[in-house]
């Protein structure tokens, strides 16, 4: 593990952080995501239409999830609620607690890396995707950068008071909601209202940036993995990688805090999501992909003939604990 990186993410009550799978994931909301793969329009009247089009199908949405919502007692915003329960959203998940945000960085690793190596063997099972899994896949599993988001809440609450109609918002989540409460969550979300011609379809801190320079305002800043306003840290980036060894600890150390899929998602889809990660582990160890650090052997000692060898039930190179 990247000790030193890992050991300077902020811990006080100013930060909440956000966890993801890779450095290759940016702060773009999931419905935005979807919608963004189109080229974006570069004449500002198209702009302006296209967000106009993306804020009217969003709220069509919304609306709709809303009356399912307050069907069956729920009385948190559609936005929140459709982040927290899976539906896409303009919101961004985060978390007060950076246990949390480790959380989702691991579990969604595991479940991007299940849906591209481990799923297409189980559903069609031939040599190319077991050479693909063995070579490519299990260097990916070993090797892979996991990101955390660090934001200062404290210097965003001062940019709000000197700006009051930048776009960028922080809200917290109901807290009488389960998972919401065991989440700590917070939201952050683009006031479309505000960002004029500025395409939508962008990182939420680029969207900010250009919104300041259209208003010729050139303090915020980015430079070496952090965003800056007036030289106050906002947004701080560390990148991190994991080796099986660090991995295992610190998922037992979170599971000894209870962050875990029944602790975080108090309801039946925590049941639900406990068990689906335990079947992804397990596909993980039938197929030897993950291994422990060795200093005489980067790989180890799982060479490919002891990957043959090897009995089904032997957890000597490693073993995974449940999410």
């Amino acid at each position: 593990m990247q000790i030193e990186k890992f050991k300077q993410i902020p811990r006080n009550q100013d930060y909440i952080y956000r966890g993801c799978a890779s450095n290759e994931y940016h702060l773009i909301p999931s419905f935005i995501r979807n919608i963004g793969k189109s080229q974006t329009p570069s004449d500002p009247k198209k702009v302006l239409k296209r967000n106009k089009l993306i804020k009217e199908y969003n709220q069509v949405f919304l609306d709709r999830e809303q009356n399912l919502f307050n069907f069956i007692g729920e009385s948190a915003s559609s936005d929140s609620l459709a982040q927290h329960y899976g539906l896409g959203s303009v919101c961004l998940d985060w978390s007060s607690s950076l246990d949390v945000a480790l959380y989702f960085a691991f579990t969604q690793f595991i479940e991007d890396f299940h849906k591209k190596y481990i799923k297409p063997i189980m559903a069609e099972p031939d040599s190319k995707k077991m050479e693909k899994l063995e070579n490519e896949g299990r260097k990916k599993f070993n090797e892979n950068m996991y990101r955390i988001y660090a934001l200062n809440k404290k210097t965003l609450s001062n940019i709000k008071s000197e700006f009051d109609k930048e776009p960028l918002r922080l809200d917290k989540t109901d807290q009488q909601n389960k998972r919401m409460e065991s989440q700590k969550g917070l939201l952050t979300m683009i006031d479309i209202d505000e960002i004029d011609d500025i395409p939508i379809n962008n990182s939420q801190l680029i969207i900010l940036k250009k919104w300041f320079d259209n208003k010729g305002v050139d303090y915020l800043t980015e430079k070496n993995d952090q965003w800056l306003w007036k030289g106050d840290p906002l947004v701080e980036i560390y990148d991190f990688k994991l080796h099986q060894s660090a991995r295992e600890s610190l998922q037992e150390l979170l599971t000894s805090k209870k962050i875990d899929s029944i602790h975080l998602f108090p309801d039946y889809g925590g049941v639900e999501r406990s068990i689906r990660l335990a079947e992804h582990y397990e596909y993980l160890h039938t197929f030897y992909i993950a291994y422990k650090e060795n200093h005489a052997d980067t790989l180890g000692g799982l060479t490919p003939s002891k990957l043959k060898s090897r009995h089904p039930c032997d957890n000597s190179y490693g073993e995974f604990r449940l999410f």
